[in-house]
């Protein structure tokens, strides 16, 4: 993923809400490579609460890799870890990377407004994203 204009100040540096949207994607993105949407008929996850933390800025130009780990699960909640590294390249040296950003997201399942069992299927997707 590459920083745009429109993800930053006019300073170059990127919105504090923007590193939000940037773990919103890649938990989206779990769906979409399955042609499945983030909800069902039945019901949609919502963030419950979470904790973040900013490391270093982000900035115009910059490129990203974004990661997930899932912490803890019961029936109707998963805590999954978000990070952010910005990706540097090295001539002529491996890739590098530093990790800017953290963020701590429990999730639940609801359907008609009351938190529910987390489908097993829907679960089993985002464990796979986490491996990966």
């Amino acid at each position: 993923m590459q920083i745009y204009y429109e993800d930053t100040d006019s300073g170059g540096i990127v919105y504090h809400g923007n590193y939000l949207k940037f773990c919103e994607r890649v938990r989206s993105n779990i769906f979409f490579k399955q042609n499945r949407l983030p909800y069902t008929n039945e019901g949609s996850f919502v963030v419950h609460s979470l904790e973040a933390k900013y490391l270093s800025p982000l900035r115009l130009g910059d490129r990203i890799r974004v990661c997930l780990e899932v912490l803890e699960e019961r029936v109707s909640m998963m805590l999954i870890r978000h990070r952010i590294f910005k990706i540097f390249d090295m001539q002529a040296q491996k890739n590098m990377q530093q990790e800017v950003f953290f963020m701590d997201a429990k999730i639940v399942y609801v359907v008609q407004n009351k938190i529910k069992k987390i489908p097993q299927e829907l679960r089993g997707m985002i464990h796979e994203a986490s491996r990966n």
